[in-house]
């Protein structure tokens, strides 16, 4: 498993999560099921991806969350699709942003982030095949 940082500065904090990235999915799977963040009625077997929010964890105010990936999974569907997750709990963390899709991930966040995946996935091939995005 490797681990690193992705985040942002917004008006002088720095929020970031902590990525765990797993050789397989079934390693993603078992290492997420044995959090504080499990909850069974959104588990099951095809989970490729997964953000989990956190707040103030030992008084560190700059982590915001854990993002939980499989090497096996790490293309441009799964990625953008767990980046807006992502970016909108970075936008929930701060302070007087309401995301309007309700408390962590609700149907109407997971059909945003189906769309973009699919958005994103056609416009990254597209721009490939037109030879501007090598």
């Amino acid at each position: 498993m490797k681990r690193f940082r992705i985040g942002a500065r917004v008006d002088d904090e720095r929020l970031y999560f902590e990525v765990r990235l797993y050789d397989t999915d079934e390693e993603m799977r078992a290492a997420y099921r044995r959090t504080t963040f499990f909850l069974p009625e959104q588990d099951d077997d095809t989970t490729c991806g997964r953000v989990c929010p956190v707040r103030n964890v030992n008084g560190e105010r700059s982590r915001i969350g854990f993002i939980f990936l499989s090497r096996n999974y790490c293309g441009t569907r799964v990625v953008s699709h767990e980046m807006i997750h992502a970016a909108l709990e970075f936008y929930r963390s701060l302070k007087g942003c309401s995301a309007n899709f309700g408390k962590r991930c609700s149907p109407k966040e997971e059909l945003l982030a189906d769309i973009y995946e699919v958005l994103f996935t056609k416009m990254t091939r597209k721009l490939h095949a037109l030879g501007v995005w090598a």
